[in-house]
C-alpha cells in the first residue's frame, strides 16, 4: 500500500482537506497506476506559529503584499499540483 504525508501550515478547512485529498489522491493513481482503495494519505495542518523559515516564526519569514513566503509557496504547489492533474485527466 503506497503511503504519503502531507504537512501543511495554516488552519485546517473541510474544503481545503477534501480538495487536497482529491487532487493528491487523482494525481497519485493517474501518475503510479495505483487504485484509490490502495492508496494512503495523511494530511498534518501545522498552526502558524509552529511553522518556521530558518529562524524566523511565520509572521516574521519573508512576507511581501502581506503574504507570507509559505503561503505562496503552498499556492504556487497547487497550481502545479493541478495542473499536473488536470493534464493527465486530459490525456
Amino acid at each position: 500500500m503506497l503511503g504519503i504525508t502531507l504537512k501543511i501550515s495554516g488552519r485546517k478547512t473541510h474544503d481545503q482537506t477534501i480538495c487536497l485529498v482529491d487532487e493528491l489522491i487523482g494525481m497519485t493513481c493517474s501518475v503510479l497506476n495505483k487504485e484509490a482503495s490502495q492508496t494512503m494519505l495523511i494530511i498534518q495542518f501545522v498552526p502558524h506559529e509552529q511553522w518556521l523559515i530558518g529562524r524566523h516564526f511565520r509572521d516574521d519569514a519573508y512576507g511581501y503584499g502581506g503574504v507570507a513566503q509559505e503561503y505562496r509557496h503552498q499556492r504556487e504547489i497547487y497550481a502545479e499540483v493541478k495542473a499536473i492533474a488536470e493534464q493527465k485527466v486530459q490525456s
